[in-house]
């Protein structure tokens, strides 16, 4: 029975040139056929360096007998994954760029739902026999339809935040220098309530699994993910997506960074006679950097912004969870570049084991505890590294994880270049290493 993944294989390698030169083909469905005399799969049978090669050396009895038994397997399938209208430099990431892309809003929904669909291309397998001579393999390749419906959570709309924890948006430099009176800065609090969002939803049934992913420093949810489901969806299990954006923020590192602003307009005014002002540089960030050393090493932080977004991403897994039937166990958290360390961090505070944890390009903090045998001990941790990362270096990078390991974690960690070079600021590769983690993660064999 183990012949036939290698027959699969064999099949593949034969077709796979044409099957993906075609990026633009709309074809739904192709079937080829190959006929095999038993001889030609002795001579196969022989060349493997498996065990399925002692079936080479079987009396022909014995080989048809195994070879009706494979007939009775159910097809075996492979994902090929999605194609690209313009698979060239002018062609984007974006789903509106897939072959088989459609949008629909959705009817009658309070919220702003619209329905997307794109198309994801599957190869089958099947096996039988014709005499006691003779086999026939059938390959066949279709394109199934996959959607899922996208909500953007603005603020002010009627689903509410997705948190409410107060956290202070002003410098840290700047609020140490406001208790020891050296300036009058006024310091400012805010409701962090993480909007906007983007959150993608199955479109049947209720989901099985929850991934809550954050954004890096400086972008947003709207701005690299409201146009990307396919980089956490490809069909095999009903997934639901919350991605959050990170609050608007001063940061310390960077509090001689100045730039002009326009007072607002006075009533009865004219534009002409507002004067220009001078702000501090403010960024979109999960937490605010005290240095910042250019990727050279860890950065400081200050752990006080970094523990209330900490809670409200802990906020935020319990009611998952409770849509999810109680179950924490079924929450997968993750995020690329800061927002890997932050979820990382989240994650590992969490007082009870999550289902999973998918990081790109970031790192385990120094502030954040690793507790021996805790509760996310035997949690999945899948970590991605691109090797000509120069803000994340692995040089200082590898010691966190090897924090992980002497703790008895569970830690997978991949170093894969990006075919298109972008070092720490991927793109289209981060989909690709995000989709085979929750693979992993949601495999069939983890629900009970």
């Amino acid at each position: 029975m183990e012949a036939l993944p290698w027959l699969v294989r064999e099949q593949e390698q034969r077709h796979a040139a044409s099957e993906f030169c075609d990026r633009k083909s709309n074809s739904s469905v192709r079937i080829e056929t190959m006929v095999l005399h038993i001889d030609k799969l002795r001579t196969w049978f022989r060349k493997l360096k498996i065990p399925a090669s002692r079936w080479g050396w079987v009396t022909d009895h014995n080989l048809r007998q195994h070879l009706r038994s494979l007939e009775k397997l159910p097809r075996l399938q492979r994902r090929l994954g999605f194609r690209f209208q313009d698979p060239g430099p002018t062609g984007t990431w974006s789903v509106d760029n897939l072959v088989g892309f459609s949008t629909n809003p959705v009817v009658r929904s309070k919220k702003r739902e619209t329905q997307i669909s794109w198309g994801n291309y599957v190869s089958w397998f099947g096996f039988r026999c014709l005499d006691n001579a003779t086999v026939e393999i059938r390959r066949g390749v279709g394109r199934k339809m996959i959607t899922v419906r996208a909500e953007k959570r603005r603020r002010g709309d009627p689903a509410g935040p997705l948190a409410d924890e107060m956290i202070t948006v002003t410098a840290r430099t700047r609020c140490d220098q406001a208790v020891d009176r050296r300036r009058k800065i006024r310091i400012v609090r805010r409701t962090a309530d993480l909007l906007p969002a983007v959150i993608f939803r199955p479109i049947t049934g209720p989901q099985h699994w929850t991934l809550i992913y954050l954004h890096g420093l400086g972008s947003s949810a709207f701005e690299n993910y409201v146009d990307k489901p396919h980089y956490f969806v490809d069909g095999t299990t009903a997934l639901k997506i919350v991605v959050p954006t990170a609050p608007f923020r001063e940061v310390s590192c960077f509090d001689g960074w100045w730039v002009k602003s326009q007072r607002k307009k006075q009533a009865g005014g004219s534009s002409g006679s507002q004067a220009p002002r001078w702000r501090l540089q403010r960024f979109v960030s999960w937490y605010d950097y005290l240095s910042n050393h250019d990727g050279r090493r860890e950065d400081a932080i200050d752990w006080k912004s970094l523990g209330a977004i900490q809670r409200a991403l802990h906020g935020i897994i319990q009611r998952e969870a409770a849509e999810l039937g109680g179950r924490p166990d079924r929450i997968i958290i993750g995020g690329k570049s800061q927002g890997c360390c932050t979820a990382l961090d989240a994650l590992l505070t969490y007082p009870r084991p999550l289902g999973g944890f998918v990081g790109v390009v970031g790192h385990l903090l120094g502030c954040t505890p690793v507790e021996p045998g805790g509760p996310q001990a035997q949690t999945p941790l899948h970590f991605f590294h691109e090797p000509e990362d120069t803000m994340m270096r692995w040089e200082w990078v590898q010691h966190g994880e090897k924090r992980l390991r002497e703790a008895d974690y569970t830690v997978y960690s991949r170093h894969c270049r990006d075919p298109e070079k972008n070092g720490h600021f991927i793109d289209g590769i981060e989909g690709t290493w995000v989709r085979s983690a929750l693979r992993s993660i949601c495999s069939p064999k983890r629900i009970c």
